[in-house]
């Protein structure tokens, strides 16, 4: 029996620890705002910087895609950085903003390189690559990390 409590009480303690390196940091530290080039960090829910992203500005681009392209091809650089512990980009994150608010999200099935491959990185290492949008409307004046509920670094 204190077998089964020692393996119980073991994965409870594995969870929390999962949860929280994965978890962002509270909604009041967001979002954060910078230019284009300028590395951001995104923390963990204890406040540690789990990676830095920084990506550039956005510009129209030739590359070829394997699937059909409504509108416009537009892509950024994006460099991201494994601060603490392992970590993989989450390219589907990412969207393209317009002045007028609309979003383009990121094409996360581009073909890699040149894109950036959301392979996980060891703490340390960084990869860089590109993230493509398909912009049907106004051209995007910025770039947005959105977790899925609300905006995490914004680059303008």
């Amino acid at each position: 029996m204190d077998l089964r409590k020692a393996a119980v009480s073991a994965a409870e303690s594995l969870a929390t620890t999962v949860a929280g390196v994965f978890t962002p940091a509270p909604a009041s530290a967001y979002p954060t705002m910078s230019t284009f080039g300028s590395e951001q960090p995104l923390c963990s829910a204890d406040g540690t910087v789990g990676t830095e992203w920084s990506v550039s500005d956005p510009q129209p681009s030739d590359d070829a895609m394997p699937f059909p392209v409504t509108g416009w091809l537009w892509k950024v650089v994006a460099t991201v950085t494994a601060v603490h512990g392992v970590t993989t980009p989450i390219v589907s994150d990412f969207s393209a903003r317009a002045a007028d608010g609309q979003n383009y999200p990121a094409l996360d099935k581009a073909p890699s390189p040149p894109a950036l491959n959301p392979s996980p990185l060891r703490q340390g290492g960084s990869a860089t690559g590109a993230v493509y949008f398909d912009v049907v409307g106004p051209p995007p004046t910025s770039v947005v990390y959105n977790n899925g509920v609300q905006d995490l670094l914004i680059w303008s």
